[in-house]
């Protein structure tokens, strides 16, 4: 399970309403879901989770429970909120979090809320986003009687109260996922611990006496109606009648029968909140994928070779082995021929198999192997990844199967040797790499000896993530640069500024993604580029006494040493400020404390989301503060190659 923001309560009228508030983006959307709700609750879902931290992406996200439902006061049956005592617990909401204007997602029997309070505060209103909503609820028409039946409407909740909390009408609110049992008790529980089942049926029966169908007329704030074509839950002509009387709306019919948001095809979904909420649609993303690229290089191959039948036969083996290895031929490139396999073992196989049968035909190519993130285009791949193996094989010599690092750390323990061809610097990545040659069988003592992979590298605008048998990659992004350096030192504690300082040389990044820092009119830099240059100095020298002090368990010297080591620091806190700028007046320390464990927990919560064993893993292993340092269990000793 994702791990969940913190629950706060405040006071409306007489009911305390509990709320969550996700990211912090500069825009404000507030969801307004159906008829009941448990804010925790929701969390426990990997559907729903990843859809709101998705919205959070770009908003800061406000979520709450409707009093009557979930963590909010409950009330007595007979006494039911109406719209107005609704629209303040909105309200309320807002001012807790001090927004001043917000767009409303209304879902289901949140609409008609949401529609009232648009008309009422226009001017607190940046915009209606209706899903699956309603002006006046048309029971026969919607899942009330489509799923609970029954001659009258309380026969069909007669029903509903008996079955309440079985998840059973899983089959009308999402029926794409109704035969998962998982999902079934799921949903179960979390109407269990949304309301009990008088409740459940009192807010129903609410909820057919409301009619807002005089107010559409009257919206005046951009409105956009969404609805799924196949909805069961709530049938698509309440959005058809909404959009025909509400002024400048626009409607949005979505394929599918689903009427929870979060389950079926997401994004286009959340691609329409976003453009309405931000005015911006998101670019679509390439479709992306980690995969070994190898090269051939086929002048080596077949340059020497006149006959024209005899080099088909040599392509023609190379598709073979490609073929026989489960990859994936690449468009042409030249005289080179690519493939691209889901496994870097099965990928230097082939390319071995394909230089032992060139060999045997006399002739001597070579190839080129990397392993990364591709970028698919038409059914081939392009990126940085494969702009790196073409270097690779350039570097390679005749005969030779030449690997990127990355590829050699992950097949180890697949009995294949590498002989260190020494580093190179690739212009695809701006960076040197250490390069090695192949030799599978049993090592040879030239081979260099490999642990199990544990990666953590930037390459280019991405970092290759390796843990657990498992490849990620992640466009680079703040607390990544954070994690590489506190990985790179287990059991080390960095103070945030000696981090800030660390990650000067990726300042220009971190301005692109607002890293915290104010201008504020001051008198120039607290120290100059020479001065600051000679703390920097001064201080990695401390750092390597402190370490070596330990190591021979010289505890006097290593605390003179950090006691110096902490007083310059402390100097620099006051000359050097975030991302390794010159620290200005008015600006406080405190800032780089709560930026950095922004950053580095906003990271740990990303990579979760695509590798969950290793965002559990750095949970408990990476500690925050003014101090940070990763402390991975002793029992259990890791390496990284950060």
């Amino acid at each position: 399970m994702l791990s969940e923001p913190e629950t706060r309560y405040v006071k409306s009228g007489d009911a305390h309403i509990a709320y969550q508030v996700v990211g912090d983006a500069p825009v404000d959307l507030i969801v307004v879901r159906g008829y009941i709700s448990h804010v925790e609750v929701a969390w426990e879902s990997p559907a729903l989770a990843a859809f709101y931290r998705r919205l959070a992406s770009f908003c800061r996200l406000i979520l709450f429970d409707k009093r009557g439902t979930g963590l909010s006061d409950r009330v007595p049956e007979d006494r039911l909120p109406t719209l107005e005592q609704r629209m303040d617990d909105v309200r309320a909401v807002m001012e807790a979090v001090g927004s001043e204007r917000a767009a409303l997602l209304g879902a289901s029997e949140g609409g008609p809320m949401c529609l009232l309070f648009a008309a009422t505060y226009p001017e607190r209103t940046l915009g209606l986003l209706l899903w699956g909503c309603f002006a006046r609820y048309d029971w026969r028409r919607s899942f009330i009687g489509r799923y609970w039946g029954g001659d009258t409407v309380d026969d069909a909740l007669d029903r509903l109260e008996r079955e309440w909390g079985d998840g059973g009408d899983l089959a009308a609110m999402a029926p794409s996922v109704a035969g998962d049992e998982a999902a079934r008790r799921a949903w179960g529980r979390a109407q269990r611990l949304s309301a009990t089942p008088t409740a459940a049926r009192a807010l129903l029966r609410m909820m057919l006496d409301v009619d807002v169908r005089p107010l559409l007329p009257a919206i005046r704030v951009p409105v956009a109606i969404l609805h799924r074509a196949g909805d069961v839950a709530v049938d698509i002509s309440h959005s058809r009648y909404m959009a025909e009387h509400i002024p400048d709306s626009r409607y949005i019919e979505f394929p599918g029968c689903d009427h929870l948001p979060w389950i079926g095809d997401t994004e286009s979904v959340v691609a329409e909140i976003q453009e309405l909420v931000t005015g911006t649609r998101p670019e679509p993303e390439p479709d992306r994928v980690v995969a070994t690229v190898m090269f051939v290089d086929v002048p080596h191959a077949v340059g020497g070779m006149q006959d024209t039948p005899a080099r088909e036969r040599l392509a023609e083996g190379i598709r073979r082995h490609v073929a026989g290895a489960r990859g994936h031929m690449l468009g042409p490139r030249g005289d080179r021929i690519g493939a691209s396999f889901d496994g870097p073992a099965r990928a230097i196989r082939c390319a071995e198999a394909i230089v032992a049968e060139c060999d045997a035909s006399g002739v001597r190519c070579r190839a080129g192997l990397h392993t990364g993130e591709c970028e698919q285009h038409d059914g081939d791949l392009r990126g940085v990844a494969v702009d790196v193996a073409a270097e690779i094989l350039a570097r390679a010599a005749p005969g030779e199967v030449l690997v990127s690092r990355t590829v050699a750390d992950l097949v180890a323990g697949a009995k294949i040797g590498f002989a260190d061809r020494g580093s190179h610097t690739l212009a695809a990545i701006g960076d040197s790499w250490q390069l090695l040659a192949s030799s599978s069988g049993v090592v040879p003592p030239e081979s260099v000896s490999l642990e199990p992979a544990m990666l953590f590298r930037l390459e280019g605008e991405y970092w290759t993530v390796a843990f657990g048998g498992k490849v990620i990659r992640m466009r680079d992004a703040k607390g990544l640069g954070y994690l590489a350096r506190l990985l790179r030192h287990p059991h080390r504690e960095f103070h945030v500024l000696e981090l800030l300082v660390g990650d000067a040389s990726r300042t220009a990044h971190a301005a692109r993604d607002d890293e915290l820092v104010t201008g504020t009119p001051d008198a120039g830099a607290v120290l100059d580029d020479v001065a600051k240059r000679a703390y920097r100095e001064r201080i990695a020298e401390l750092e390597a006494d402190v370490e070596e002090a330990r190591r021979w368990n010289d505890l006097e010297r290593a605390a003179r040493a950090e006691g110096e080591l902490d007083a310059l620091t402390r100097e620099l806190a006051r000359a050097v400020g975030l991302g390794g700028r010159d620290r200005r007046a008015a600006s406080d320390s405190e800032r780089a404390r709560v930026s950095v464990t922004k950053a580095v927990r906003g990271a740990v919560r990303r990579l979760e989301d695509q590798h969950p064993d290793l965002g559990r893993h750095l949970s408990l292993a990476v500690r925050t503060g003014t101090f940070c340092a990763y402390d991975p269990d002793p029992r259990a000793p890791v390496s990284w190659d950060a």
